[in-house]
């Protein structure tokens, strides 16, 4: 990505080239709005440099020129007739003047030079015009299903794609192509008029040679094919890669070889919700006479999941059975990671009915070398079959390999990981525990396993060499620890481990059950402070922060009590999305919908100390959130709201940044009162196991020992597994 804008695109239906200047562009609007974006100039104030206001409702732009450009303008309406007229339109004085109008239209095209542009009409005819409005012909045409894409060579030939897969070709004698199954989508003739190029649902790409009748093909592309652009070097396609709602790819092949010479995508977030259930929420708030009671109860899941990688900072978005990592500092798709077995070809009509994979759930090692998604497989409803409600679920360990050879290897599958019961959450290990290799499974039944990964035997190992000197290693993960499913079945299932790896706390319901690491067994229970359903869990510094369906609230660990954050607050099913936390400096940050009096969704982030119910920061957005996670190398928040944007909240904030230096040094001094007290109790128990007494000690037999940091370097060696009464032990021994 060269450079992106910020820039309100949401009625823009035409894109063009200045012509008198290659730095600026013409963004063309609805509502008759010509935009000129200074795209090229970094040091520009502004992006867009001039507004020109007309009163034309631009549908598409046929030609541009220094001085005028030719417009199609008429009443947007995608299924039924209306008219479309012609308009040249002088750039500099604002004037226009209609060409031609044609009526009943229902499609239209635009040949490759701009010089003939076709419409289609309701009572089954072509009518072709050139670019001065002179009608060229009328040609009367079969009905044989409805039209559902329009082409026209330069040379005059008109082709029409329809709903039942067939191509006709007006000419002196008409014909018909057939190899689409599904509708035909897009067509577009090639520059020299010689072939046809067609696209649909099929996710193919197929080329008619119109002499020869021969066809060529190219498949397994990313997304049904929903336009065609082309020039004399480039063929433009514009995919749909999306499952419930549009999700737009652009792909640019050349016309020698078919190669990918770019690809252009935005991020492709797995909304629990489609987002245009917002604007028929709020049509049907704005009906209603009575007031909102709690204007934080949208009634929608709009939450999406997407975690960072903390090595790269890439954006990972489960998107069906696959994985987007997306680049948030170039703004651009680095590349997509296939995480099911899957088809690749597209699918039509009853084909539908078969259902692909969809990752529910992954989540990254301290280190970011591993890698663990959970998947589930629904069984087709194609026949009436006992198995039908039948879900298949898998959790797989992906290792991180070289990008020669692939981005993310598979290492491990496990077919069923909790038996019949779905995974219901998914955290890492902390660094303390085996260097936080390791992964947490919960399923929808309170019960938790823990995974592990072990390296087989020498004789086990691939000898193909990856690198100099290093030899590539099966490594297979495997169930270390286990504690049984209950009865209880919940979606509200969430985890927490504290960062010094001694404790994990298990919330299914509205109950948080707090479990020993070392023996995985129950401890007892924690006190009912969330009221409702507990959506997410996490454990900042000694504290427990939950996220309920009603309340946000923490839980002080070793003081066993509430701390002073407790708030009301209304989340949906996916509220774990909404909530993130700075471990390093002891924040808390959780995104809140909710909305206005004019009943649009608008969203804050609060960000919190666990131990203070006075938010340390307060940043609002324009557009309801749907995800929020926290960069460590970044020090910044990151969101992805419903418009599918990513934004970040940093310590580039004055207000945020006061807020981090002041945790900083809280938790620093906290950090140098712990370590005193505990040195001081060390020192005391010392002198009671030796005997001695502080006041026997003559002054001036006493010896001084220095202490510097590298005397407890042998206390904390070889961690793995060691309880706090044993490193207790080693202090001692450290001091004496």
């Amino acid at each position: 990505c060269i450079r992106s804008l910020a820039i309100d695109c949401a009625d823009v239906v035409d894109f063009r080239i200045s012509p008198a200047n290659t730095g600026h562009c013409l963004l063309f609007h609805a509502s008759g709005t010509i935009s000129i974006v200074n795209w090229k100039d970094k040091n520009a104030p502004q992006a867009i440099i001039a507004t020109t206001t007309t009163d034309l409702p631009v549908l598409s732009v046929v030609s541009l020129t220094a001085e005028a450009v030719v417009l199609i303008t008429g009443k947007n309406g995608k299924h039924t007739p209306h008219t479309r007229t012609l308009v040249l339109l002088d750039l500099e004085t604002q004037q226009h003047a209609e060409l031609v109008a044609i009526k009943n239209v229902l499609r239209f095209a635009v040949s490759a030079d701009a010089s003939r542009i076709a419409f289609v009409t309701s009572t089954n005819e072509v009518i072709t015009v050139d670019s001065t409005g002179m009608i060229l012909e009328t040609s009367a045409f079969a009905f044989r299903s409805p039209v559902s894409a329009l082409a026209v060579s330069n040379a005059g030939l008109v082709a029409l794609g329809t709903a039942s897969g067939a191509i006709q070709v007006l000419h002196t004698t008409q014909r018909l192509l057939k190899w689409h199954i599904d509708r035909v989508a897009a067509l577009r003739f090639s520059a020299d008029g010689n072939y046809l190029l067609s696209g649909g649902a099929e996710r193919v790409l197929v080329f008619w040679q119109l002499e020869t009748d021969k066809t060529q093909f190219l498949p397994r592309l990313n997304g049904s094919i929903e336009d065609i652009q082309v020039t004399n070097e480039y063929y433009s396609l514009m995919l749909n890669v999306g499952e419930s709602h549009p999700e737009l790819e652009y792909l640019v092949l050349s016309v020698v070889d078919l190669a990918s010479r770019l690809s252009v995508s935005g991020i492709r977030p797995n909304f629990a919700s489609p987002p245009a259930s917002l604007e028929k929420l709020k049509k049907r708030l704005g009906k209603q006479s009575a007031p909102l009671l709690d204007v934080s109860k949208i009634k929608y899941d709009f939450t999406a999941a997407f975690e960072i990688h903390p090595v790269s900072k890439l954006a990972y978005f489960p998107s069906g059975p696959q994985i987007q990592v997306y680049d948030m500092l170039k703004s651009e798709q680095s590349f997509v990671q296939t995480a099911a077995n899957t088809s690749q070809a597209g699918k039509v009509r009853s084909e539908n009915k078969l259902l692909d994979p969809q990752v529910e759930l992954l989540a990254f090692t301290q280190c970011g070398t591993w890698m663990c998604t959970f998947d589930r497989l629904p069984t087709p409803e194609i026949d009436s079959l006992m198995s039908r409600d039948d879900v298949q679920y898998s959790l797989k360990f992906w290792k991180y390999v070289d990008v020669k050879h692939g981005h993310w290897e598979l290492c491990t599958k496990v077919v069923a990981p909790h038996g019949a019961a779905p995974v219901a959450a998914l955290i890492p290990a902390p660094a303390l525990y085996h260097g936080g290799v390791a992964f947490l499974t919960a399923d929808n039944k309170g019960g938790v396993r823990l995974w592990r990964p072990r390296v087989p035997k020498e004789i086990y190992q691939k000898a193909a060499v990856v690198t100099a000197g290093e030899k590539l290693q099966q490594t297979a993960w495997t169930l270390r620890k286990t504690k049984p499913s209950g009865v209880l079945v919940s979606t509200a299932v969430a985890l927490a481990w504290s960062e010094d790896a001694s404790l994990i706390v298990l919330a299914h319901e509205a109950a948080m059950l707090p479990i020993d690491v070392t023996t995985f067994r129950d401890l007892p229970q924690l006190p009912s402070l969330t009221g409702s359903r507990i959506r997410g869990l996490e454990i900042v510094d000694h504290h427990l922060v939950a996220l309920s369906k009603t309340r946000l609230v923490a839980y002080d660990l070793l003081s066993a009590q509430q701390s002073p954050l407790v708030c009301k607050i209304s989340t949906p099913t996916g509220g774990r999305n909404l909530l993130a936390v700075d471990a390093k400096h002891r924040l808390v940050a959780v995104a809140v919908n909710y909305h206005t009096k004019s009943f649009d969704v608008k969203s804050k982030v609060y960000v919190f100390r666990p131990d203070s119910l006075q938010p340390v920061h307060v940043a609002e957005h324009d557009q309801a959130i749907a995800s929020i996670r926290y960069v460590a190398r970044s020090n910044a928040f990151v969101f992805v709201d419903v418009d599918a944007r990513m934004g970040s909240l940093s310590s580039a904030s004055a207000t945020l940044f006061s807020a981090l230096e002041m945790a900083s040094a809280s938790a620093a001094q906290d950090f140098a009162t712990e370590i005193s007290v505990l040195l001081q109790s060390a020192q005391a128990t010392a002198n009671i196991v030796n005997g001695v007494a502080r006041m026997d000690i003559d002054e001036d037999m006493a010896v001084t020992r220095v202490i510097n940091a590298n005397s407890f370097d042998a206390a904390f060696e070889n961690l793995d597994g060691v309880s706090m009464e044993n490193l207790f032990d080693r202090i001692i021994k450290a001091i004496n």
